[in-house]
């Protein structure tokens, strides 16, 4: 790239505004299909397209308060995060959720790993961090909880396994390796035992559907010992 223009400042102008009534609460961009996504606050999820900035309808994500949002742009899901703990995922083509788990208290800024198909929600009430497995056509299951931080609200992950979580005393990001060694438990890193292939997601949806078929075995509408949040409510009977 020619060195005047990397060394030229970047200019950012408003070309317009968009109102999105009831909201926005957090944002992503699918750059494939060209829309963004947006939360409203009342449990709702909404498309808008970036060429026409016309706002799409509103989708239920199942949240009771929405908070974060994330997407799988390849296989055109929306990840909803709820701030009374669950997570659900919305079939961007028709709006439908097709999945949904409730495994933690306090959910806000989540994030998915396209190459592990991974989505970590952090509890900021619970204080743990939730690593969900997303199968090809948008069932989640749970694979496990590991330590977090108390109104540690937000989560990143850098695609290879490790994930991020905020760290309220200091907001910003914890870096330690050793969280990053706590957080690429056994769960986290099935996916690099997988071979790198077109048959990888296959494998996935295989070992996804017997995690969610234990965790159906202990299906609970009561919240587990000290969270607010039922246990693993509305995972899906088969993934």
């Amino acid at each position: 790239m020619n060195a005047y223009l990397m060394s030229r400042p970047l200019i950012v102008a408003s070309v317009a505004t968009i109102a999105v009534i009831g909201g926005p609460e957090s944002l992503v961009v699918d750059a494939t299909s060209g829309h963004v996504y947006t939360d409203l606050w009342n449990g709702s999820t909404v498309g808008v397209d970036v060429n026409t900035r016309t706002v799409g309808p509103a989708w239920s994500n199942h949240c009771n308060d929405s908070r974060g949002i994330a997407i799988d742009e390849a296989r055109a899901l929306v990840f909803a995060g709820c701030a009374e703990g669950r997570v659900t995922a919305i079939d961007a083509s028709d709006g439908q959720v097709v999945g949904e788990v409730w495994e933690l208290d306090g959910i806000d800024v989540i994030e998915f790993s396209p190459a592990r198909r991974h989505l970590y929600a952090p509890g900021q009430i619970s204080a743990n961090t939730g690593i969900f497995g997303v199968s090809t056509s948008g069932e989640l299951a749970l694979l496990g909880i590991d330590d977090g931080t108390l109104y540690g609200h937000c989560v990143t992950t850098d695609d290879a396994g490790h994930a991020f979580v905020c760290q309220r005393r200091s907001r910003a990001l914890d870096h330690q390796a050793a969280w990053a060694d706590q957080v690429r438990t056994q769960a986290t890193d099935y996916a690099s035992r997988c071979r790198r292939s077109r048959s990888a997601f296959v494998m996935t949806d295989t070992e996804l559907r017997l995690i969610a078929a234990l965790a159906i075995i202990g299906l609970s509408s009561s919240p587990n010992t000290g969270y607010r949040t039922p246990a693993a409510i509305g995972t899906p009977s088969t993934l």
